[in-house]
């Protein structure tokens, strides 16, 4: 069983007390936070040791950072299962620890550090004591009393007192003399004003207790642990400290992309009566609040698994069922997992992933269905229903329709809505779709659906929006649920028909009655980017309530997002509870950065050399971005081959988005605007945006209406794919930009190509 770790404003000042150090070591001091999750004892990484005792009368424990010849060590206290991070620094927070202690105050329900005061020995609350801003950080690990105990007289002490850097130390030489210049060097970089070895010999003494086990948990143990774990405590007694957020900006995209931020706290924890949604523009968190929700939900589902277990008789209401993590896009399910696993609260097999055909499949299986998707054999079935009903002077052949969209109806609309009978389908507001169809030519689309059902049937195949019917029906006669809690992630894309299914997975035996913390959906009706849609309302699911929306862009740069929004333009959008126009839905960056970069490469052969060249100069130039950090997305699959082989010839390491699981590595990311969804890297490169390609022009036999729908459907799929990107979106094209961006290239910075500008950079 994982722990749960809650750092203090006392922990987060010593980190900032040691800026350079922490800097420095702050990846080590990530890893030691996370293996404090996993396993805080008998850990040869941590060798935690007890340190004494503080003022509560609670255990004190240090656990090393960056291993055992380092002198940095965490300094921490347990309640049960939650570790509670008090200092970090060299040994000499060992007796600073034992003054300090946590209270709480049930009136108004606070949790509050406190420290005893070094000048007059008395209690006071720890933030009345901090270093008012503007103070010097360098010695802030020590009182005014200690320093003037080490010798330094106090005029020295009123100096030492404003300096922020040990540079500035150095050019106090002079005015400290040779004697205090070394004593507080040896202050500094060992924690004992006498130097090294007079640390070391220090923390021997002070390590009491070596190789310790947990101690067992008191009855205030668990109360402070439930105080601890309140999502209703006060956000300054837990803080982001800004540096190790750039920190954890500079390590690999995969440890960005599960990075909570405290303000998405509450909606990771809130509990709900019914199905909830969580609702946000692009880099907004929504897929992070998922993971860390899941995590959540496992964690809950432990805890009463453990209490049912000392139950003598147990019924079928006591089995604890994982929870679900899903989504429309196939490749993301692997990816989720790794990031999931990434968690420091995580175990393997409390939380199910997979996409919804997948699982649709499986369901059909274990009811002794056996579906066949046949894809070659569908397609030959829709063809000759084609062929039967869509004949000359048929309504569906005057009305201009493609063969797709008349395919896309059934398919997203028909059996994607789950409509059963000819009526309802008269009846239906389409959403999603902006061509309108009289009930002549939805009469006739009905008769098209039966025909390619009847085809399909003697050919003994399926296709997947049949699957997903069958299932449906299959999970509705369920006697019981398969699932704890279901999350469904970008559900803009699922189908309705998709929902219900997992409705009725979660609520089975009763598919209609929803359960509590049952089924959260996480989803943005802009970043749409298949045909179809429908509302949580037409699904028969009310959210009025029970929806959070996120607000705060933490992904994109304020540069990126900016150029993306313009680009999308003021369009209204369909979303899953309700309708509005895109720029209401804008999420605040809390980030700034370059512009994003337009190269005109002259044609396509050169974009590929352009791209591996700017490539491998940005991964060479900015430390915190390396080759697995980068994503190539393109608009089409041929594109994606080419860049691919190109990448391959440069002879740098490239990786498919088709197989690409989360795990970090040194590989460029390759895929398609599709492939893309769900995904952010920090660089994100789009080459193929050359007008009259992408989007594509009209073709003379569409509708003016069928064309402006794919129209937006592109824009949207572009606008995913330039949001991506965290911090640097470099686009190319050949001569003319993409008329998408033609009206936008204000937004951008422009380059030509890398070789007839030698000296061009990426930032």
């Amino acid at each position: 069983m994982s722990y749960h770790v809650v750092e203090t404003q006392s922990f987060w000042d010593s980190v900032n007390a040691l800026r350079k150090d922490a800097l420095k070591n702050k990846a080590a001091l990530l890893d030691t936070m996370s293996e404090l999750r996993l396993r805080p004892f008998q850990n040869n990484k941590l060798n935690t040791h007890g340190v004494g005792e503080a003022k509560n009368g609670h255990k004190i424990y240090a656990s090393d950072v960056g291993g055992r010849r380092s002198d940095r060590r965490v300094v921490w206290q347990l309640f049960n299962r939650t570790i509670v991070l008090l200092l970090f620094g060299n040994h000499k927070v060992y007796d600073r620890v034992k003054g300090i202690s946590i209270r709480f105050d049930p009136q108004v329900h606070t949790l509050t550090v406190i420290e005893q005061n070094p000048e007059s020995g008395e209690d006071r609350p720890y933030h009345l004591g901090r270093r008012p801003d503007g103070a010097g950080q360098l010695l802030m690990a020590w009182s005014d009393k200690e320093l003037r105990e080490f010798g330094f007289p106090d005029h020295l002490v009123t100096h030492l007192r404003r300096l922020n850097h040990d540079d500035e130390l150095l050019a106090m030489e002079d005015l400290l003399g040779e004697t205090h210049f070394e004593r507080c060097y040896n202050l500094i970089a060992y924690g004992h004003p006498d130097g090294e070895k007079a640390a070391a010999e220090a923390a021997r003494v002070r390590e009491l207790e070596v190789n310790p086990t947990p101690p067992p948990a008191t009855a205030e143990d668990l109360d402070f642990e439930r105080q601890l774990q309140d999502e209703n405590m006060p956000a300054w007694f837990t803080r982001t400290e800004p540096a190790f957020l750039e920190e954890i900006m500079g390590r690999p995209i995969e440890d960005w992309m599960i990075f909570l931020h405290p303000d998405q706290r509450t909606a990771v924890r809130r509990s709900y009566q019914g199905p909830a949604l969580v609702r946000g523009s692009a880099g907004t968190g929504k897929t992070v609040v998922g993971l860390h929700r899941a995590a959540w939900l496992a964690q809950r589902n432990r805890t009463q698994r453990q209490e049912t277990q000392n139950r003598l008789i147990r019924t079928e209401e006591d089995k604890t069922r994982p929870v679900l993590f899903t989504t429309f896009v196939k490749n993301l399910p692997p990816v989720f997992k790794s990031l999931y696993l990434r968690l420091p609260s995580a175990l393997s097999g409390e939380v199910e992933f997979n996409h919804v055909d997948s699982l649709a499949h499986r369901i059909c299986r274990e009811a002794q269905d056996w579906p066949s998707p046949n894809q070659k054999k569908v397609e030959e079935a829709f063809s000759v229903a084609y062929q039967q009903v869509v004949v000359p002077g048929s309504r569906l052949k005057r009305s201009g329709f493609t063969k797709r969209y008349i395919r896309e109806e059934i398919t997203a609309v028909i059996k994607g809505r789950a409509i059963e009978v000819l009526d309802e389908y008269l009846q239906i507001a389409r959403t999603g779709r902006r061509v309108p169809m009289d009930q002549n030519i939805r009469t006739e689309m009905w008769r098209l659906r039966e025909a390619w059902d009847k085809e399909m049937s003697e050919r003994g195949v399926m296709d997947f929006p049949d699957i997903r019917l069958r299932a449906l029906r299959h999970a509705r006669r369920l006697k019981q649920p398969l699932y704890s809690s279901i999350i469904v992630d970008e559900a803009q894309d699922i189908t309705m028909a998709g929902l219900l299914f997992l409705r009725a997975l979660v609520n089975a035996p009763h598919p209609e009655q929803d359960r509590p913390d049952g089924l959260l959906i996480l989803g943005d009706g802009a970043q749409r980017i298949y045909p179809g849609g429908f509302t949580l309302r037409q699904a028969g699911l009310e959210v009025r309530g029970r929806t959070t929306v996120l607000n705060i862009n933490y992904r994109n740069t304020g540069e990126i997002i900016e150029a993306a929004m313009a680009m999308a333009g003021d369009t209204p959008v369909q979303g899953l509870a309700e309708d509005y126009l895109r720029a209401e839905a804008k999420a605040d960056p809390v980030r700034r950065g370059p512009s994003p970069l337009m190269v005109d490469a002259g044609n396509t052969e050169a974009q590929l050399d352009e791209l591996v060249r700017r490539i491998e100069d940005l991964t060479k130039q900015d430390s915190n971005i390396g080759p697995g950090d980068v994503g190539v997305l393109a608009p089409n699959k041929k594109l994606v081959n080419k860049i691919i082989a190109r990448i391959k010839a440069a002879r740098l390491g490239v990786q498919s988005l088709d197989d690409y699981d989360g795990r970090g590595n040194s590989l460029i990311k390759v895929g398609t605007f599709h492939r893309g969804k769900g995904l952010e890297f920090k660089a994100v490169f789009l080459p193929g945006l050359t007008k009259n390609q992408f989007p594509m022009p009209p073709s003379k036999h569409k509708t003016v209406e069928e064309a402006n729908e794919e129209h937006l459907l592109q824009i949207s799929q572009l606008f995913v794919a330039m949001t991506r990107a965290r911090d640097v979106l470099v686009i190319l094209y050949n001569h003319q930009p993409s008329q998408a961006l033609v009206w936008v290239t204000g937004h951008f910075n422009h380059q030509e190509s890398i070789a007839t500008q030698p000296n061009a950079t990426m930032r």
